[in-house]
């Protein structure tokens, strides 16, 4: 990993990070730690080859079942459904006894597709010199100069579970919806 970063360093000399913020991520912690250190933040627009050749793009990712799971939970936590739920599932949406596992029954590819601005890791990950998980934001952020202290930063946006967990039947559907995002984050975690 760390040669990796040093590759991309020496390739890109004197240029900045930014990063690219991946849906229920951690993006909002990441964001509030940048901020301290003035690292350019791009929000949830894909990085382009435009961006790639002005800085180092870097994005931190998440295992997928986790991360739709929680992005589920999040939307299912607010008012009212936006534009783009699934209007067939809006029954599901406003009985907030509906559980999240009879939800992942009823939602189908084609839906999830449409969720803005959550889209795959493929597509996040799309111009991205470094991705790394949560676990490697310190080396990372360390490796480039950069110095916080951990402590003064606490994790935020998490959603809350008020629909419950998935169950093993629920998880199974997501990695085969997922499978190739599930690919790509096992090829970094496995680094």
């Amino acid at each position: 990993m760390i040669y990796h970063w040093k590759k991309i360093k020496e390739e890109k000399k004197g240029l900045k990070l930014v990063f690219i913020h991946t849906p229920k991520c951690g993006g909002s912690y990441v964001n509030s730690i940048l901020r301290y250190v003035r690292i350019k933040r791009n929000g949830h627009l894909q990085a382009t080859k435009e961006l790639q050749e002005k800085y180092i793009t870097f994005t931190v990712i998440r295992e997928p079942v986790e991360r739709f799971e929680s992005f589920l939970n999040y939307r299912l936590g607010e008012i009212t459904p936006r534009s783009d739920w699934p209007e067939y599932l809006n029954h599901a949406f406003m009985n907030k006894s509906i559980r999240l596992n009879e939800i992942i029954k009823l939602i189908q590819k084609k839906d999830i597709e449409q969720l803005h601005p959550f889209k795959t890791l493929e597509y996040w990950t799309e111009n991205i010199d470094i991705i790394i998980t949560m676990n490697d934001l310190r080396p990372l952020l360390t490796y480039f100069g950069y110095r916080y202290n951990n402590r003064r930063f606490k994790r935020c946006n998490i959603s809350k579970k008020n629909r419950g967990s998935l169950n093993e039947e629920s998880k199974e559907k997501v990695k085969e919806i997922f499978i190739d995002d599930l690919k790509l984050y096992n090829q970094f975690i496995l680094k």
